[in-house]
């Protein structure tokens, strides 16, 4: 379903990916409101979020560097693999506007949307279980914190289109910025065919059947991650070099251009 959904929305144009992602965003908005007015624990979830805030902001740099946890290690590498992609979409939709604007728009829709999640949702599964039960199957916790709500079957609906909508977001996305970058030169403002679309549609479906069929865990990918990290750490400091050095070209060109109006 999820990928029918996002092959469909990127053949449709970038419309219907825009649709679809304020679709999305809202539906995890009705998710979060949901949770937090209908959970009974809402004074909890605003307490403890502002206690973990300050804490995270007391010991940045140990929590960064994962003193106390080996899932910071994952979460780091997660970023750096989706770095190589993410970047380069953003970049795509945010023509128009300044870099300041896209850099201060990307923090901080950023980080209130990830700080809304943990604060609302982690908080209402500790609310529940307490933190004795973090290190138990994930996936079992995730349903018995469900199953507390008074409406769990509507929660979980919600929650289950949410998810839909972030993957199929996250995945066409992706399949835009590949097939953009598969050309050696493509026009400004043209998108790439629709055949090349539909190849790296089909193509970022393998991996995730690939996962089913052989029967990994969430564990062995999150093994790939951290594997595929270190690598990708060399391209990122690649594609930072040359950032600055077109920036450097930018203004020396901007510069060229003022002493000419002024002579």
């Amino acid at each position: 379903m999820v990928a029918l959904l996002y092959t469909t929305a990127v053949l449709l144009g970038m419309g219907a990916v825009t649709r679809l992602a304020t679709l999305c965003a809202s539906l995890l908005g009705l998710l979060l409101v949901s949770v937090f007015l209908g959970g009974g624990a809402g004074k909890f979830m605003v307490s403890n979020s502002w206690a973990a805030g300050a804490n995270v902001l007391w010991n940045f740099f140990p929590l960064a560097l994962g003193k106390h946890s080996d899932m910071t290690a994952y979460y780091w590498s997660y970023w750096m693999v989706w770095c190589t992609a993410t970047p380069f979409f953003i970049a795509t939709i945010s023509r128009g506007r300044t870099l300041r604007q896209v850099i201060l728009g990307g923090y901080s829709w950023g980080l209130a949307g990830t700080g809304m999640a943990f604060g609302i949702l982690g908080n209402y599964g500790l609310y529940h279980f307490g933190e004795a039960n973090l290190k138990a199957d994930h996936l079992a916790l995730a349903q018995a914190t469900l199953a507390r709500f008074p409406l769990s079957d509507l929660l979980t609906l919600i929650l289950g289109l949410t998810m839909i909508g972030m993957y199929a977001t996250v995945f066409e996305s992706l399949t835009l910025v590949v097939a953009r970058y598969s050309y050696r030169h493509l026009a400004e403002g043209c998108l790439p065919s629709k055949q090349v679309q539909v190849f790296w549609a089909i193509t970022l479906m393998i991996l995730p059947l690939a996962l089913l069929f052989m029967q990994q865990s969430v564990y062995s990918l999150q093994s790939l991650a951290m594997l595929m990290a270190l690598p990708i750490g060399g391209v990122i400091l690649l594609i930072m070099l040359s950032f600055f050095k077109d920036a450097r070209a930018y203004l020396r060109e901007e510069q060229d251009d003022e002493r000419k109006d002024y002579h």
